[in-house]
């Protein structure tokens, strides 16, 4: 089949004299967005040739920890979805979403859901609550970890999340 169409998606960063990103703006001409600003960046591009994730994680100087910790537990939370979607296994995607629920309840972005969860991991940032995040970064290259489907809009519904979009109907 032949391509019909093609549409551009064009991320921009603005970087300080150290290379830190100072802004960060998207542009989606089919989705009518134009120069939106964002505080934060992940995504993943599948190399068939080598069989890996290659990742970009950015985020500006003037991000707030808080504020992250809740992109990291949306982001586990549409990772789920979207595995869900490609794969149709629901019990592993619903083990993510467990994940991301221990997540949120050990980063303090959501209220503990069940007290008796126990595992060995753990989630500590000496950052206060409010305050940028220290040292942001900018990484473009492979991943160990494995890169799932990484989603625009988040899903919170699963998770009660105060902060997430309202659960589907």
């Amino acid at each position: 089949m032949a391509i019909q169409k093609e549409s551009e998606i064009k991320i921009t960063v603005g970087l300080d004299e150290n290379r830190i990103p100072e802004t960060i703006t998207w542009d989606a001409s089919d989705g009518g967005v134009t120069n939106e600003d964002a505080k934060a960046l992940m995504m993943g591009v599948w190399d068939d040739k080598t069989s890996e994730c290659l990742r970009i994680d950015l985020w500006t100087k003037d991000m707030l920890m808080d504020d992250m910790k809740r992109m990291f537990h949306q982001t586990f939370i549409s990772m789920a979805d979207g595995y869900e979607r490609a794969t149709d296994d629901t019990s592993l995607a619903a083990d993510m979403r467990d994940f991301a629920r221990y997540f949120g309840e050990k980063s303090g972005i959501i209220e503990a859901q069940d007290k008796e969860i126990t595992t060995t991991l753990s989630f500590n940032a000496s950052e206060k609550k409010g305050e940028p995040i220290g040292s942001p970064f900018f990484i473009c290259g492979t991943s160990l970890a494995r890169c799932f489907d990484v989603q625009y809009r988040c899903s919170a519904a699963a998770l009660h999340d105060p902060f997430g979009p309202q659960p589907r109907s």
